[in-house]
């Protein structure tokens, strides 16, 4: 028997395989890592770039629903052919500006309140003849005498009786809704984040930016320094690089305005989700693999929270999508989301409340006589009328056209009926400019039908509301009574209307004509 040889070379090759395949998946480990870590930094970059960019978007778009609000403003309190104290007054403190300045044609003041008055007139004079042209002008950093820190002028125009007009705010800091904006910019840790103008000036700073005694802060000098070497970052509008060693900065244009958002993140925080890679053995597979899990749920909270960003801003739009552009109260479709929580309560504890509808008198006479223009402002002022006469609690909207809806909680009968008639009664005493006649203003009074509805546990809010809408059609129908008192009532699926009518016209000429 010949002896058996024994081959050990398989052995040793086979030795060799693994240990080069081992060698191979901890090299090609250790370049994954490596690569995973370079990924990460440019991820988070990409995220602070784009964090940036939608901050100036926010920005920008609150810049805009200030301008609308200043204009809604305007329009309901600033439109009369002169602007009182009060009136000024109480835009301004509703705007939450700390002056405003009116001026017409060719920036003719026309009145001004507040700090630097009346000579906001010409220290914005660039701003308020850019709003004039274009619709919309917001001024640079301004340092008016009195007032510590930096302000803004956002100036819009509005039309009024007596022409068109432009109106200028004047906010410290930008305002609270700029300022609420600037501060959530950046959730990094040890970030500082600057909303400035074309000069440097801060306009507001989180955190705060202390203000020299006179004069307007500015960036510091290592941040302008920075700023003056960036480059331009994948995401359209920014711009990114280091400021110095240890942190990053990111700018971004504010649309619409000269303006620029400014955050400096420290390195350690701002790379955070993928610091510490580069120290995980690269055969550790698990290691590197638990890491990068690590990182990507990183990723994906900042993302979710960045969600949660974008669907309160919508949430915030839809309030403005709930409102009536012209009067500013609640529109048709937030009235029956109302209605409907309304009688939700109502079926459940059983509450009473009412339904209230008014309608204005001989609109269309008012809109063929004196223009479209002039209707809205009868109906802005009948918006009015029914905030004044109504409570705090009460929900008032337009329903179309020349037609309003309040839905009065916790209301019955002799409530619902009090409540038409203080509406018929405020619109009698306010008085609408209409324009003139012969030379002659021509002021008209709101005149409104009203009826309303008592809905009991489940009464069904359709059947509610016709029933008001029937009361309001028999009121319009009787055209007499002296204090809106009730003439009758009927039942209608649970709900009681009652007929309230219009007082006999008094004080602007004979019943039934227009002036």
């Amino acid at each position: 028997m010949r002896p058996t040889s024994v081959n050990a070379g398989p052995g040793h090759w086979a030795t060799a395989v693994v240990a080069a395949v081992l060698a191979v998946v901890l090299a090609a480990g250790a370049l994954g890592i490596a690569v995973a870590q370079h990924q990460a930094r440019n991820r988070d970059l990409a995220l602070f770039t784009s964090r940036v960019g939608t901050s100036a978007a926010y920005v920008a778009a609150a810049v805009d629903t200030q301008a609308q609000r200043q204009a809604s403003v305007a329009t309901a309190l600033l439109a009369g052919a002169s602007v009182q104290a009060s009136e000024l007054a109480e835009a301004s403190s509703g705007l939450g500006a700390v002056a405003v300045v009116v001026v017409g044609p060719a920036n003719a003041l026309v009145a001004a309140t507040g700090t630097g008055a009346p000579d906001l007139a010409s220290t914005g004079a660039t701003v308020l003849a850019a709003a004039a042209a274009r619709g919309r002008a917001v001024s640079e950093g301004i340092a008016l005498p009195g007032l510590h820190g930096t302000a803004v002028m956002i100036a819009v125009p509005y039309a009024t009786g007596s022409g068109r007009r432009v109106v200028g705010a004047v906010y410290v800091g930008g305002g609270a809704v700029l300022a609420a904006f600037v501060s959530h910019v950046s959730l990094y840790q040890g970030h500082q984040t600057y909303l400035v103008d074309q000069t440097g000036g801060v306009i507001v700073a989180d955190p705060p930016a202390t203000a020299p005694s006179s004069g307007l802060a500015h960036l510091p000098g290592r941040v302008t320094a920075a700023v003056a070497s960036l480059h331009a970052a994948p995401t359209a509008g920014v711009r990114v690089g280091p400021v110095g060693s240890g942190a990053t900065v990111a700018e971004a244009a504010v649309a619409e305005t000269s303006w620029r958002l400014l955050v400096v993140a420290p390195d350690t925080a701002l790379f955070a989700p993928s610091s510490g890679i580069a120290t995980v053995v690269p055969w550790l597979v698990w290691g590197a693999v638990l890491l990068l899990a690590a990182a990507m749920v990183v990723l994906a909270s900042r993302f979710v929270r960045q969600h949660r960003e974008l669907v309160a801003t919508a949430t915030r739009l839809g309030e403005v999508a709930r409102t009536d552009e012209l009067t500013g109260i609640a529109n048709r479709r937030s009235l029956i989301e109302e209605h409907g929580r309304l009688a939700e309560v109502s079926a459940r504890y059983g509450h009473t409340y009412a339904v209230l509808m008014a309608d204005l008198d001989r609109f269309k006479d008012i809109n063929d006589t004196y223009g479209h223009e002039a209707g809205d402002r009868y109906l802005v002022a009948a918006a009015g009328c029914l905030r004044r006469a109504l409570r705090d609690t009460d929900i008032v909207g337009r329903w179309g056209g020349d037609e309003f809806l309040a839905l009065l909680p916790e209301t019955g009968p002799d409530g619902a009926e009090d409540a038409a008639r203080r509406v018929v009664g405020e619109g009698l005493a306010t008085l609408v400019e209409m324009g003139s006649s012969k030379g002659d203003p021509v002021r008209l009074p709101v005149r409104f039908s009203a009826g309303w509805a008592e809905a009991t546990r489940g009464t069904d809010p359709d059947t509610a509301v016709h029933a008001a809408d029937l009361s309001l059609y028999r009121a319009k129908a009787s055209g007499n009574g002296t204090d809106g008192q009730r003439e009758g009532s009927r039942s209608s699926g649970g709900a009681t209307a009652t007929v309230v009518t219009d007082p006999p016209v008094t004080g602007e000429g004979p019943a039934g004509s227009l002036r």
